[in-house]
């Protein structure tokens, strides 16, 4: 049937003297347009907070003779911090048949759509809206199945395509099923990833290597990521409702 859901997402991202807080709550709601095809629609409001350690920053200005004094002025006023509201809209289209062999989905998205003003030096400092276009299909097997996905990303004069294919072996309902993926990022990084899914849990570890020119003369740009997530209610479950989950 038709629903309504909700949704917090909280990130804490930290690089260098830069830290940013976003805070965003989600409301969606999917209308069943038949037994097999559905549309969803959601809203995204939330805040972001910049944060600058200006004391571990260095300046041309505290370079004397070729030294560098931290001890002299900086000649720069900067805010050590700046926050905004933060809004976001989507659609997804979902096709799930009653066999459940073949599965597929088409969204678009778009972020930052009011373009806070996050300048620490006054005046105007915009976050471009931000666009992304995702679509993917899973072929549903006894043991294995496929999940080959692609995604899109706009933002200002940026643009990003990304490509992944995500392999689930099933062992059993109770013990769950091991994830293996793959993901492209133009011009950017390959990334791999394995995981562990069971009813209540999942577990998964990414390792990005990079791809571009500044990753090719800088060391230390690999990165690691480490996901666990809980499910802690299957309504849907409790009801005796089948659900068709995406990976």
């Amino acid at each position: 049937k038709s629903r309504l859901d909700f949704g917090v997402n909280i990130t804490d991202d930290k690089s260098g003297g830069f830290n940013r807080i976003n805070a965003t709550l989600s409301v969606g709601y999917t209308l069943k347009l038949s037994a097999e095809h559905a549309l969803s629609a959601a809203l995204n409001l939330g805040y972001i907070r910049y944060s600058l350690d200006v004391n571990h920053q260095s300046f041309d200005e505290q370079y004397q003779w070729g030294a560098y004094n931290p001890d002299l002025p900086t000649g720069e006023t900067l805010a050590s911090h700046k926050g905004a509201v933060d809004v976001g809209v989507g659609f997804m289209y979902h096709y799930a048949p009653e066999n459940n062999h073949v599965q597929a989905f088409a969204g678009l998205a778009g972020y930052h759509l009011n373009q806070p003003n996050l300048s620490f030096v006054g005046g105007k400092g915009t976050l471009p809206a931000r666009f992304n276009f995702q679509a993917g299909v899973k072929v549903v097997g006894k043991k294995v199945d496929f999940t080959p996905v692609v995604l899109y990303n706009l933002q200002g004069r940026f643009k990003q395509f990304t490509g992944g294919l995500l392999v689930a072996y099933k062992f059993s309902d109770m013990a769950g099923k091991l994830v293996l993926g793959s993901w492209y990022k133009q011009s950017d990084a390959i990334a791999v990833q394995i995981g562990y899914e069971q009813k209540y849990l999942f577990l998964a570890y990414s390792y990005d290597f990079g791809i571009s020119r500044l990753a090719r003369t800088t060391s230390g740009l690999m990165t690691h990521e480490l996901t666990l997530g809980f499910k802690l209610y299957d309504v849907a479950g409790k009801k005796g409702i089948k659900s068709y989950n995406f990976l």
